[in-house]
């Protein structure tokens, strides 16, 4: 269960919340830059986890 908590909470940010960002009228060129930058990210650093979190147990 710790495991399922630490991988996903390493996934990539949510679109929802973009959006709800962007109704707020926050700056939608920084929301996303910001989704667009996390989600690849996201593909080099979730390989990183699940091997860490294999080492765990």
């Amino acid at each position: 269960m710790v495991q399922i908590t630490i991988f996903e909470a390493a996934m990539p940010p949510q679109i929802g919340a973009a959006i709800v960002a962007m109704e707020r009228d926050l700056d939608p060129q920084l929301v996303t830059l910001m989704v667009g930058i996390g989600i690849p990210l996201s593909f080099l650093t979730l390989p990183m986890w699940r091997y860490g979190l294999s080492l765990l147990g």
